[in-house]
């Protein structure tokens, strides 16, 4: 799957963090990263709004600025989870395409 946006439209994507059942996972003191990349180079830092992190809850998002400001190209992100204990967990990638106007 690929999703894709619009040069100068804003992105959102709701995100839930879960367990291996499934079950909601609480995010609060857990930090989020997600950077867009292009050729192994960060091509932007998008936002992460935890709402509400007890709920494992949060949004992503690029703002029209953002998105006008990136090249009409395939991208992809990834999202970073770093807990407090200091482990690491990383997604696999998911594809973005950013489109003309």
């Amino acid at each position: 799957m690929t999703l894709k946006v619009k040069r100068g439209a804003s992105l959102s994507l709701v995100c839930t963090r879960e367990d291996e059942n499934l079950a909601p996972v609480d995010v609060t003191t857990t930090t989020i990263e997600v950077s867009l990349w292009k050729d192994d180079k960060v091509a932007t830092t998008m936002t992460v709004t935890k709402v509400p992190a007890s709920t494992g809850v949060f949004i992503i998002s690029l703002s029209p600025i953002q998105t006008q400001a990136l090249k009409t190209d395939a991208y992809s992100f990834s999202i970073k989870y770093t807990y407090p204990s200091g482990d690491v967990d990383i997604l696999d990638p998911v594809a973005i395409t950013v489109e003309g106007r």
